[in-house]
């Protein structure tokens, strides 16, 4: 074989490798249509098919003023065009009167939807009402949400439909399918007999993302009022959840989370008249949540059945806040708050649970109860129980705070239980431990217990079933009461040894040490705050707790003479409020860009209007964080949202406090955040010993990490190591070129899909996070065939030339799937690099390699082979080194090299 030494100088780009580009297009039309009798449009069929029949929305947005009062009798076709946020789409109630309404009769089949957003985004329906036509059942879905459908705004609107249809539902958005529905808001519905008022449906695998149901009314729906399983970032705030009348079937108000999920549930009303099933006001499945400040109440149970306010089912939860009050009627258990056992960490503060009240006779199981704790810690501190009452000769069948497993923390709890004797085996116990393996710690409680026993029955204040005193630690502090004495009124029932005592038992477990026995100065028949002017033994005897600093009303307790129970005894403040987030994280800022923002939300806990001005507000530490608001005017409980701000110049951690004070409560809220520096042009990144500059956001299971295992340029590229299922990116700080902006990068990849890898273009002060979905501009692109490295091209819209952008590479990885990047560019109008110089074939024993010199701005090189010497060159194979091996056999073959950008 002879060497050929072919120059071949080429600076065209065609070639075989895969590559792909996303494209923006506009087209021009009028921005205001009338929608309505005698309007541009009369019908929303033929707004929705004009939509629909766009090359894209154009940049100015379309908005349709749909005639107040008009109805229209119509199915409408989904809607398929997608928007965007400078051109976004809006139907909207135009003049007085009532809602414009649409009429839709549906078909035989079962996912019929009035309105239908498949797949598209920016999209807002204000004032339109939707329901079935007539008498009809055929009409499932009030609005249809799914296919990736986001940030879509549904508000204002009435939606009626019809129950007798089993499949009913007011909204229903799924992520299971396609693509993963996020960031829609629903805000100010009116959703009426419904089987379900709105089902938000996701899986771990396909989470809904940052959605916001609020300030809806929820009313005669028969199996759930708000369903939504599977989500990250959910808000259910301020919503009025009411069940149908005489329902049959089990109803939950509120159910929602997941494996991986977060929530925030707060300030929703829940009620319900004439339960006949089993009844759940929220419903924790699974996953991280904060619930506070909801109201459940109003419940009229008809039926032997059980009734729970608040259930956690699994995972880390903090509910706080709640008031659960008027459970009555039959029912065979009335749980105020459940903490399943196999809950992880769990917070229960501040709760009211009050009048439960049970007059059908039940002999087996059942019981009225205001907390039941488990899981692997719970923490149960400032929350008042009162006035339960329950016709059973269970025992006891009538508790204050029943344990189920784990470590039970008891702080600063006030019980007062006032049942009356409807059996003889009436008992009722304020703390009760049915089995062993639970470890109660028991410190600074009221357990008054005032009820009265019945001939076979006890009055108890701490119940253990198993003898003996393992499992109660640390038990300290505790004031205790029973209106009676005798065999049958005991401070401590601990297996059938019954301890009529203080002393008694004190003597006998080494526990209580710190503790009293008398009479606690309750301010009033129905309130469990402690009366200001009358003392008693509560006041100045707890031990102060450092994980406890403020009492059931949000004031700060002594720091030295604490009172016992969930009130410290001083005058109520009006202002009395609480910062709803322990620290703030800002996460990365690109240095010199815009601030990245935060809100920190304030309650207010009492009954009068809060006003935070400007010298409430103190920062201390680091340059770059800023308050945003000037005022925060909080209406009596109710929540206002403080909004922070952080940039800066440099690169590193920046740290700093937040100090606020206001009517004597003071916080301090850390504040943290990392400048990062952009990446100046040109932008190349081969990853052959560290990230050089990207930073990972990674999940347990799947991790971006440095391989050497194979690459396409160099000996190391960077590999996505999977073994779940999830979404994990890699992001940096890039100025973008003037003109042309692209991102190049090789690839290869494994059982990964188009839509499982692609660049988003984001603001530089959002930051990324494992599990969702970032906010901005997704480009995807055609990922080649698998098992070979391909040659990957994003062009970038112009609107981002010559700026700072974050670019973030997304991989929903599979425990199944693999990815390798290398060879990463970021570069503006093409360029036309040299030939290679010093272009030669070197023999290697039996084999060959082609070598040539390296240049600077050259992206990758392409060697083409052929038989003759100036015609006939085909594509052998793209490097991004400086070299490729060849083979070496009988056949003539001559090679060329061509330098891409």
């Amino acid at each position: 074989m002879r060497r050929a030494l072919i120059l071949g100088i080429c600076f065209c780009l065609a070639w075989t490798f895969a590559f792909a580009q996303a494209k923006v297009e506009t087209v021009r039309s009028p921005q205001v249509y009338t929608l309505g009798p005698e309007g541009d449009y009369e019908s929303f069929t033929q707004a929705i098919e004009f939509l629909n029949g766009l090359i894209s929305i154009p940049q100015s947005g379309i908005t349709f003023l749909v005639s107040a009062g008009a109805t229209f009798y119509e199915n409408p076709p989904a809607i398929m065009r997608s928007a965007t946020e400078t051109a976004a789409v809006v139907f909207q109630k135009d003049g007085e009167g009532e809602n414009p309404k649409i009429l839709a009769a549906g078909t035989t089949g079962r996912n019929d939807s009035v309105i239908r957003l498949e797949g598209v985004e920016y999209y807002t329906f204000d004032g339109i009402d939707v329901a079935n036509s007539g008498n009809t059942t055929a009409m499932e879905y009030g609005f249809h949400l799914l296919n990736g459908a986001a940030y879509n705004t549904i508000k204002n609107c009435k939606i009626t439909l019809n129950k007798a249809n089993i499949y009913t539902r007011g909204v229903y958005s799924s992520s299971i399918g396609t693509g993963i529905n996020h960031h829609n808001l629903y805000q100010n519905l009116e959703i009426s007999n419904a089987r379900y008022g709105m089902h938000i449906l996701g899986s771990t695998a396909a989470p809904h993302i940052h959605e916001t149901i609020e300030n809806c009314r929820i009313t005669n729906v028969s199996n759930y009022g708000i369903l939504a399983p599977g989500g990250s970032h959910l808000v259910i705030r301020n919503n009025q959840i009411v069940a149908a009348e005489r329902n049959l079937t089990l109803f939950e108000a509120i159910r929602y989370g997941g494996t991986e999920s977060s929530a925030i549930v707060e300030a929703n009303s829940i009620e319900a008249s004439m339960i006949r099933n089993h009844f759940h006001g929220i419903y924790h499945i699974d996953g991280s949540a904060i619930i506070q400040h909801n109201n459940i109440g109003n419940l009229s149970i008809t039926n032997n059945v059980p009734v729970k306010g608040i259930y956690i089912e699994k995972g880390d939860v903090t509910v706080r806040h709640n008031v659960l009050d008027g459970f009555s009627g039959k029912g065979t258990s009335l749980i105020g708050i459940e903490v399943n056992s196999n809950a992880g960490n769990t917070e229960v503060l501040g709760n009211q649970i009050a009048n439960f009240e049970c007059l059908q006779s039940h002999n087996s199981n059942t019981y009225a109860v205001g907390l039941i704790l488990g899981g692997a810690n719970c923490l149960a501190a400032n929350n008042m129980i009162h006035d339960l009452n329950f016709f059973g000769n269970v025992q006891p069948s009538c508790i204050g705070i029943r344990t189920a497993s784990g470590n039970i923390k008891l702080y600063y709890n006030s019980i007062r239980l006032q049942a009356d004797a409807f059996q003889a085996g009436s008992s009722t116990a304020c703390v009760y431990i049915p089995t062993d393996g639970v470890n109660v710690e028991l410190v600074n409680n009221i357990l008054a217990n005032y009820s009265t026993a019945g001939a076979g029955g006890k009055t108890v204040n701490i119940w253990k079933e198993s003898p003996g005193f393992t499992g109660l630690s640390s038990c300290s502090n505790n004031l205790f009461w029973l209106n009676g004495t005798g065999s049958r009124y005991l401070v401590a029932q601990i297996g059938s040894v019954g301890y009529q005592t203080l002393a008694e038992y004190q003597a006998a477990s080494n526990l209580e040490q710190d503790s009293h026995f008398a009479e606690p100065a309750f301010a009033g028949d129905s309130s469990l705050h402690l009366d200001l002017v009358i003392d008693c033994l509560a006041k100045g005897n707890a031990l102060p707790l450092a994980m406890v600093e403020v009492d059931f009303d949000g004031q700060l307790r002594d720091a030295v003479t604490p009172d016992i129970g969930a009130d410290e005894a001083l005058e109520i403040q009006e202002g009395a409020w609480e910062v709803l987030a322990a620290e703030l994280d800002f996460g990365y800022v690109c240095s010199g860009a815009g601030p990245a923002l935060r809100s920190l939300g304030i309650a207010n806990l009492g009954m009068s209007t809060l006003v935070f001005d400007a010298t409430c507000f103190t920062l201390v530490g680091s340059a770059g964080f800023e308050l945003l608001t000037d005022e925060l005017v909080i209406p009596p409980l109710s929540r206002a949202d403080l909004q922070l701000g952080f940039s800066g110049v440099g690169a590193g951690e920046r740290a700093a406090n937040l100090i606020i004070s206001n009517a004597g409560i003071v916080r301090n809220i850390p504040l943290s955040g990392i400048l990062n520096t952009a990446l100046e042009m040109p932008v190349k990144a081969n990853w052959e010993a560290d990230f050089e500059g990207w930073i990972p956001a990674d999940q347990d299971h799947n991790k971006w990490q440095i391989s050497n295992e194979e690459s396409f340029k160099g000996e190391a590229a960077l590999l996505a190591s999977t073994s779940g299922s999830g979404l994990i990116h890699l992001f940096a700080d890039v100025v973008l070129p003037p003109d042309s902006p692209r991102v190049i990068l090789n690839l290869l990849h494994q059982n990964v899909g188009y839509q499982d890898f692609c660049l988003w273009l984001v603001e530089p002060n959002f930051t990324p996070q494992a599990g969702y979905v970032p906010t901005g501009t997704q480009l995807t692109a055609d990922l080649g065939v698998a098992d070979s490295w391909n040659r990957i091209e994003y062009s970038i819209p112009a609107s981002y030339a010559a700026q700072t952008v974050r670019l973030v590479l997304s991989f929903n990885a599979l425990p199944t799937s693999k990815i390798r990047l290398d060879n990463l560019r970021v570069l503006g109008t093409p360029q036309q690099p040299a030939s290679p110089l010093d272009f030669q074939i070197i023999k290697q024993g039996q084999a060959a390699k082609l070598t040539w010199q390296q240049q600077t701005d050259a992206n990758e090189y392409l060697v083409e082979a052929s038989e003759l010497t100036t015609e006939g060159f085909m594509p052998l194979q793209a490097t991004g080194n400086a070299e490729l091996p060849v083979p070496l056999d009988a056949e003539k073959r001559f090679y060329r090299v061509r330098a891409f950008e």
